[in-house]
C-alpha cells in the first residue's frame, strides 16, 4: 500500500468546505424548541385532569370528620321553639269494598259447519290457542293471499282449508297461518 500524498490544498476550497460542514451539523443537530400548540396542549390536559378530579358532591356525613379525630360533640345550646317535626307516612288499611279481578269465560269454542263472508267463528291455532277470525273471501292458491291490506284475523280459505292472518308467538310481523 502507498503512503497517502499530502496535498497542498487551496485555503479558500478549506474555509467554504469547513463552512459548507458547519452548515450541515446545524441543521442535522435539531434545537429543543417548545412550540405554542404543545404548551396549550399540556395546559388543556391538566386542566382536564382537575376537573375530573374535583369532587363533585358534599360528603355524606357533614359531622365525620370530627368523629374521625375523636373530637367530644358539645352541645347546642337551645336558644328558641324547636321546629315542627316532619309529617309521618301512614298505613294504608285493605279496603274489603274494592271489586278485585276475577276470571272471565268466553264460552266454549263451537265449531260453525258454514260461516258467511263477513261473519266472525272461532279457530284453533296449532300452538292451541283459540282466536276469533273473520271470514274474508276465498282463493285458488297460497300464493295469491294477500300481504297487504289484512287485519290480524282475517280469515281466508282456500279449498277447504282456512288461512289466518296473524303474528306467531314470539314474532311481530303477522303473516297467513294454516290451523
Amino acid at each position: 500500500m502507498l503512503p497517502r500524498q499530502k496535498i497542498d490544498s487551496d485555503p479558500v476550497a478549506t474555509a467554504t468546505m469547513e463552512r459548507i460542514g458547519r452548515d450541515f451539523k446545524e441543521r442535522l443537530q435539531p434545537k429543543p424548541r417548545v412550540s405554542a400548540g404543545f404548551l396549550l396542549g399540556l395546559g388543556a390536559l391538566i386542566v382536564v385532569f382537575g376537573w375530573l378530579a374535583w369532587p363533585r358532591t358534599p360528603s355524606a356525613d357533614p359531622i365525620g370528620d370530627g368523629r374521625l379525630n375523636n373530637a367530644r360533640a358539645t352541645p347546642t345550646p337551645v336558644t328558641s321553639i324547636a321546629p315542627a317535626p316532619a309529617p309521618r307516612a301512614e298505613l294504608v288499611r285493605l279496603n274489603p269494598n274494592v271489586p278485585r279481578a276475577a276470571l272471565v269465560t268466553l264460552g266454549t269454542p263451537v265449531a260453525q259447519k258454514s260461516v258467511q263472508w263477513g261473519e266472525s267463528f272461532w279457530v284453533q291455532m296449532p300452538d292451541s290457542r283459540w282466536i276469533v277470525a273473520t271470514a274474508m273471501g276465498r282463493t285458488n292458491r297460497v300464493e295469491e293471499l294477500p300481504l297487504t291490506g289484512n287485519k290480524v284475523g282475517d280469515a281466508r280459505w282456500i279449498g277447504e282449508h282456512c288461512f289466518v292472518w296473524l303474528n306467531p308467538i314470539g314474532q311481530t310481523l303477522p303473516t297467513w297461518i294454516d290451523p
